[in-house]
């Protein structure tokens, strides 16, 4: 979900040409990076413990690994 609204206001920031949206992609992305490490992580590893550590250790925070058969 962050990623697609992140993609949204670039997408907008491009299509208008309007540096504003792109500043504003810039502090969202951190927000929300902020937001996903010292909230939803600590969290989630507060409430599933070592099951949710081994998911993490396991994927990525934002952008998913090529899968490899």
């Amino acid at each position: 979900m962050y990623i697609a609204v992140l993609a949204v206001v670039l997408g907008e920031a491009w299509l208008f040409l309007w540096l504003p949206l792109l500043a504003y992609a810039a502090v969202l992305g951190l927000a929300f990076h902020v937001f996903v490490v010292a909230y939803e992580e600590l969290t989630l590893a507060r409430t599933f413990g070592e099951t949710y550590l081994a998911y993490r250790r396991s994927v990525r925070r934002w952008v998913p690994k090529a899968h490899q058969d």
